[in-house]
């Protein structure tokens, strides 16, 4: 990524959208749970959001430790875990959010 004409990241795709590390959010998708079973134990989780899917109920939370307290009130109210993953910034956040200069190789000259 070229930022004022200097290099700014590089790295696969991947690398780049999941590079955030501080910011790295997960979303825990649960089954067999209403939303309203599960909404009050949620909103004590600092930052969650919850959004209803076909497949269940997707929470959204900002730390690793927060899983952890999605899935024991997903026990609590009876329901089951269906996934966990990682939420990947979008190219346009990628593009958009400011970076830190790159280290350049000296053998790479610069643009």
């Amino acid at each position: 990524i070229l930022r004022s004409g200097k290099l700014s990241a590089t790295g696969k795709l991947s690398q780049l959208l999941t590079r955030n590390a501080d910011k790295r959010a997960f979303e825990v998708v649960i089954g067999n749970v209403t939303e309203e079973s599960i909404s009050a134990a949620i909103r004590l989780i600092d930052g969650a959001e919850i959004n209803a899917k076909p497949n269940g109920i997707a929470i959204e939370v900002q730390d690793e430790r927060d899983v952890d307290a999605v899935i024991d009130a997903t026990r609590k109210a009876g329901g089951s875990l269906i996934s966990v993953l990682p939420v990947k910034q979008s190219l346009e956040d990628l593009f958009v959010a400011p970076t830190e200069p790159a280290k350049v190789n000296s053998t790479v000259p610069e643009v």
